[in-house]
């Protein structure tokens, strides 16, 4: 697994949902986008990239990333995986490419008011994580 750093801004915050066959892993996505660069006249060369990156399970929980964060400058480095697959309409091959973060510093604050997309069920299955179902019992002091 290849690690990359992007320097950037913070284009779009997506809202939670939950993935996986339980459907209880928390994934978010976000978008950075990276400027072109420019040539010693300072002329743009190219277009700018946008990279969509994933914080699934407690990587949501650990960065904490909210709405009122875009627009702002970021370092960020992701973790890149790609694997190779074979259609099964077709049986061609196929690779995908996974991006997920490592770590992201803010360098400067966002510009966008705030706002909280996230959904009370995820406030919820958190609690349930936290707090089990089973009775708790009485400490002896």
């Amino acid at each position: 697994m290849a690690k990359l750093q992007l320097n950037g801004f913070l284009e779009e915050v997506g809202g939670i949902h939950f993935v996986g066959t339980s459907g209880t892993t928390a994934k978010q996505l976000i978008v950075v986008r990276v400027p072109a660069w420019t040539n010693q006249f300072g002329e743009k060369q190219g277009e700018d990239e946008l990279w969509q990156i994933s914080l699934i399970g407690t990587a949501v929980d650990k960065f904490n990333i909210h709405n009122n964060r875009v627009g702002a400058k970021v370092k960020t480095e992701v973790y890149i995986r790609s694997n190779q697959y074979q259609s099964k309409k077709d049986q061609s091959i196929g690779y995908m490419v996974n991006i997920n973060l490592a770590s992201i510093e803010f360098l400067s604050p966002g510009q966008k008011p705030a706002s909280n997309e996230i959904p009370a069920e995820y406030y919820e299955q958190r609690a349930a994580e936290i707090t089990p179902d089973q009775p708790k019992e009485d400490l002896p002091f």
